[in-house]
């Protein structure tokens, strides 16, 4: 080897250890070498294997970098962000690195990029208005199989099954969305009706109750929503009347956030302590009942109430006021009865 050719070799790895110290001391880290011929990408750009991104550019959270590829010191890696009180739908799924405003629904199964919809149950950003708060809402409007309904004598009684639950304990997990009390539900507890099985998601509250019962409506009501493999939804509604203390809601309803937030607690609670002992229920296709109302819900909701004290009630109003959709019409829909 000539002097020449040692000397170039000697520079060489001098700025490769240079450079590797300043990576280590940035806290950047490189998977493989970099290729001798490498592309400089702009900041913000997707760059390839064996790429560099040049310092001080951003990178969105979940975006990939191949092997091989070097990111220079100063780099920024921006976080997702969800505001505070938005409200995502069981089964939705948000792009990693997007923003989701406060008050936005996103229907299950949907992907949102940033949106900056607010939507309320009074006022200009009511239930009568929320079809004109964004195209995405339109179903709210012009839905022909809209929920809640107004469950009348004109329902017959059809050949139904029973539906069938296998519920297990769950951890306590007590968020306040900014638009109800939403309890989210550890896998593994399930609901099967007509051979499908759904996996119970979360429960939630509506005061007063979003369905009626021939013109009736009750001080509450509860929902379990469920999810099936394919991303299709059933929720059972149960209608809640004003009388004794309700002995599954006392065991977490002080845990109530009164403003928003999520908590999780030591405590184990089980939806199946919530239900009547008399399964006779009414079913039909419907909707969400918040924007963006999609429609293909699967809706059983329980002829027979359970209780809850004026106490409990009123605790409940106190933190979240009154979030119940008014009645939509049937629009010719059949309402199953099983007795």
């Amino acid at each position: 080897m000539t002097k020449k050719q040692s000397r170039r070799q000697f520079v060489s790895e001098l700025t490769a250890l240079a450079a590797g110290a300043i990576l280590a001391a940035c806290g950047s880290s490189t998977a493989t070498v970099v290729p001798a011929l490498t592309a400089t990408t702009a900041a913000g750009s997707t760059t390839a294997a064996g790429s560099t991104t040049a310092a001080g550019s951003t990178t969105a959270a979940g975006s990939t970098t191949a092997a091989g590829s070097t990111t220079a010191a100063g780099s920024t890696t921006a976080k997702p962000t969800t505001a505070v009180g938005s409200t995502t739908a069981v089964g939705s799924t948000t792009a990693v690195g997007s923003t989701t405003a406060a008050g936005s629904t996103t229907a299950a199964g949907s992907t949102t990029a940033a949106t900056a919809v607010h939507w309320t149950y009074e006022g200009k950003e009511g239930p009568a208005f929320w079809g004109d708060l964004d195209p995405s809402y339109a179903a709210c409007k012009v839905g022909k199989n809209q929920t809640p309904i107004d469950l009348t004598t004109l329902t017959k009684e059809t050949p139904l099954k029973k539906v069938e639950t296998a519920y297990s304990n769950t951890n306590l997990t007590i968020g306040n969305n900014g638009h109800t009390i939403q309890i989210d539900y550890d896998k593994g507890s399930t609901l099967t009706i007509d051979n499908k099985q759904f996996d119970l998601a979360q429960f939630h509250f509506h005061a007063p109750s979003e369905h009626k019962f021939n013109g009736k409506s009750f001080p509450m009501e509860l929902h379990l929503v469920h999810k099936a493999a394919d991303g299709s939804l059933a929720v059972i509604g149960i209608m809640m009347v004003e009388g004794a203390e309700n002995p599954f809601l006392a065991k977490f309803w002080d845990k109530m956030p009164t403003k928003v937030a999520k908590e999780t607690y030591k405590l184990t609670i089980n939806i199946k302590d919530s239900y009547p002992s008399n399964q006779a229920y009414y079913t039909y296709q419907g909707s969400l009942t918040t924007p963006p109302c999609t429609e293909g819900v699967r809706w059983i909701v329980m002829e027979n109430p359970i209780t809850v004290s004026k106490a409990q009630v009123e605790k409940f109003i106190s933190v979240i006021g009154d979030n119940a959709r008014p009645v939509q019409p049937l629009n010719g829909r059949e309402v199953g009865e099983k007795k």
